[in-house]
């Protein structure tokens, strides 16, 4: 694995956990997307900006079960994300659970409606498809396989500590 030893989530609690690797945010989502949980979300994204000086990417998995945003908690994640959007990249998102995807994809459709600016975004229902999308619209060091293999370890590394 080439994730340093010390990778540890800024944030983590029973259904989000945010880390960091090569600049970008990996959010792994399980469960409800409570309102509370949206602003530890985007306090969290706003902490790792503040803390790499640098522009960023935004890869965030949802996993399997997990309902979409409120309608009512839609605005937050767009205002929470929006204040940050001269620090981003890219943003992709990962739908673990095809069932729930066309709902998820209503909401994630919304949320995209609502930004001030928009940027470059996928959703997919796939992790590997998630990093090679976003590989080619990060700036990475060394070659892409490597990019791309210490982000899907990354995610699981990420996800292991929900």
């Amino acid at each position: 694995m080439s994730i340093a030893p010390a990778f540890e989530p800024s944030f983590s609690d029973d259904g989000l956990t945010i880390a960091e690797q090569d600049r970008v945010v990996i959010m792994v989502w399980r469960g409800s997307p409570s309102a509370d949980r949206i602003a530890r979300a985007t306090d969290g994204f706003a902490s790792v900006v503040a803390r790499t000086r640098q522009k960023v990417s935004l890869l965030a998995v949802i996993e399997e079960r997990s309902p979409p945003p409120r309608l009512e908690d839609l605005s937050l994640v767009v205002r929470g994300f929006d204040a940050h959007r001269e620090h981003m990249l890219a943003t992709v998102g990962v739908f673990e659970d095809r069932l729930a995807t066309s709902a998820i994809l209503d909401a994630a459709s919304l949320i995209r409606a609502l930004q001030r600016r928009p940027m470059p975004t996928k959703f997919c229902a796939d992790r590997r498809e998630a990093v090679t999308w976003l590989a080619s619209r990060h700036p990475h060091e060394g070659d892409l396989g490597a990019f791309c293999s210490r982000l899907v370890e990354a995610i699981e590394a990420t996800r292991a500590r929900l």
